[in-house]
């Protein structure tokens, strides 16, 4: 068996492990208890969430500007109202993209906890996998497998959160735009129409349960 596709990097010495109390077993399976179950993100998932969201809110500004039109009010004087609407929008819906995302994420996660223990890693190395002269840990295959599942799964969360949040907000977007506030000047319903609609999913997402 590969111990590289059991996601030991090449060269690991697993002394340590062999070595190591039993404990140490149930302490790494708390700690990915930990992370998988855990609301806080990276800094990197928030500035791509800030990021979508962001371009996602200023799409309406060229439908407005371009499209639907803002009379005879000075461009100048949209300008800071377009800017504070996009940015403040944006933030709101990156919380709706953080919310679905940890919703979908643990509900995942549970259904994934018992694809990969120390049983079905055992089946499959016995004892221990010899590979050049290297033991490699039945534990420090678990806690690599289950760090990447882990990580895929949050792959998969982000996408599936930020393409169902972007569908939400597109599709209240002219439901507001279009009909509900069409017969109003066209500055405010650019305001409320984007606004209620970054809002909206947030609000949604606060219970959202798969």
């Amino acid at each position: 068996i590969n111990a590289e596709y059991m996601g030991i990097p090449r060269g690991q010495m697993s002394a340590r492990a062999q070595n190591a109390p039993l404990s140490s077993g149930d302490e790494d399976e708390d700690e990915f208890l930990l992370q998988a179950n855990t609301n806080q993100d990276s800094y990197s998932q928030s500035f791509l969430y800030f990021v979508n969201s962001l371009f996602v809110c200023a799409l309406p500004v060229y439908v407005f500007r371009n499209i639907v039109g803002f009379g005879d009010v000075p461009e100048n004087m949209l300008k800071p109202v377009w800017l504070i609407v996009t940015v403040t929008c944006a933030l709101i819906l990156s919380f709706a993209y953080k919310n679905v995302a940890f919703s979908m994420k643990n509900t995942l996660h549970k259904a994934r906890a018992h694809s990969i223990t120390k049983s079905t890693v055992k089946s499959e190395l016995g004892d221990k996998d010899k590979r050049g002269g290297e033991a490699v840990s039945i534990a420090d295959v678990l806690r690599n497998r289950r760090m990447h599942q882990l990580n895929f799964t949050n792959i998969e969360t982000m996408a599936f959160s930020m393409a169902y949040n972007n569908v939400f907000f597109l599709l209240s977007l002219v439901v507001f735009a279009f009909y509900v506030f069409q017969n109003m000047p066209p500055e405010y319903n650019f305001i409320l129409s984007v606004s209620i609609s970054a809002a909206l999913p947030t609000l949604v997402s606060a219970n959202y349960e798969l």
